[in-house]
């Protein structure tokens, strides 16, 4: 399949949303940052772009339904959307049930099962590069085990500051 399908696809959903589409892109080149440094190609690598492409494509559904673009939200409006949209681009039913599965649980990383969600997870949540640059709309846990403290503490006195 083509990537540049589901681009266009996630461009359509985000097309009144400018952040949302900055956003995905962002976090689809940090996937594949991560993807190249990990060795990770074929059928994984384009699992992991369309999660990548696909995990906040609840947000705007989410937001007409209950007010509000909480993580819980997208992972229970995004997967049927991102079904919908992977079906109508010919993609293999069990590549679908997985991609769905990660957008149904991307905020919330107890579910991770396997390196294309950690990856996600990674590229998702990263910290900004800049002071400029907006972070993710949506908190993060305090700390995740595979981050190194210095980190941890950076960000959360990011958040505490960030008005």
């Amino acid at each position: 399949m083509s990537k540049e399908k589901v681009i266009a696809a996630m461009k359509e959903v985000f097309k009144d949303v400018p952040y949302g589409i900055e956003h995905t892109l962002t976090v689809l080149t940090d996937a594949e940052t991560i993807m190249e440094g990990e060795g990770i190609d074929g059928v994984e690598r384009e699992l992991i772009s369309v999660v990548a492409l696909l995990h906040d494509i609840g947000a705007l559904e989410a937001q007409r339904k209950y007010g509000s673009m909480e993580g819980m939200y997208q992972e229970q409006e995004g997967p049927a959307i991102a079904e919908r949209i992977l079906k109508e681009l010919n993609y293999d039913p069990k590549f679908i049930e997985r991609v769905c599965f990660i957008i149904g649980h991307h905020h919330t990383p107890t579910k991770i099962d396997g390196i294309d969600f950690q990856i996600q997870w990674e590229a998702d949540f990263r910290l900004p590069t800049s002071i400029t640059q907006p972070m993710h709309t949506f908190a993060r846990p305090p700390q995740i085990a595979t981050e190194p403290p210095a980190i941890v503490r950076l960000q959360t006195t990011r958040i505490v500051h960030n008005p």
